[in-house]
């Protein structure tokens, strides 16, 4: 009771809960074609990108880090949120998505770049020195995100090239990139609970 109702963590909880149900019941509106649901829903995102760093190291390193913050997490959910969206689609409906992933490229790489400039900054607030990245436990974890994040751009430019091509029946990698895309979301839960050096 007095972490989740009375505490500053409970509080910002609440703030998570209350703009993911805004989004669900935001996006049942806007089912089919209703322009004010999508809108509404855009909000409710953004109020959740901007809640879920409340919680994390965001708060010790100060506001401008917070906004950044909340621009990583929308490029994650603008890159690999739409990716799993599609994939679902994919097999769920049983379609010919090779039109739907070749426009999906430009909204990924915006989704990416967005992501790696955020972590750039973030990085560079967070880490003291070039030396702390491999002796501190918080920069190896780091080492490992950003690994994992260069795997995931290798499959990711790998599937962009497949249906940039008319007519590919190849093998995709669509599965290998959403794999590690959820490795580099558990490693950085791993991270935000690791104190910065």
């Amino acid at each position: 009771h007095l972490i989740v109702v009375e505490s500053r963590w409970g509080t910002r909880w609440k703030w998570q809960l209350l703009s993911s149900i805004g989004i669900f019941v935001s996006l049942v509106i806007s089912y089919p074609r209703n322009k004010a649901g999508w809108m509404l829903a855009g909000f409710f995102v953004s109020c959740l990108c901007i809640s879920l760093p409340l919680t994390g190291h965001a708060m010790a390193l100060g506001f401008p880090i917070l906004i950044v913050q909340a621009g990583h997490i929308l490029g994650a959910g603008i890159w690999v949120g739409t990716l799993a969206v599609l994939t679902l689609h994919r097999y769920v409906a049983r379609k010919d998505s090779q039109l739907t992933f070749k426009r999906f490229k430009p909204l990924a790489l915006t989704g990416a770049s967005l992501l790696i400039a955020s972590g750039v900054f973030t990085a560079w607030q967070a880490i003291p020195s070039v030396t702390s990245v491999w002796q501190s436990g918080y920069g190896r974890i780091l080492l490992l995100k950003i690994g994992l994040v260069l795997l995931v751009m290798v499959f990711g430019y790998l599937n962009s090239r497949k249906f940039q091509k008319p007519s590919s029946n190849g093998r995709d990698w669509i599965w290998q990139e959403l794999f590690l895309a959820t490795a580099v979301i558990v490693v950085t839960g791993w991270l935000g609970e690791t104190g910065t050096p």
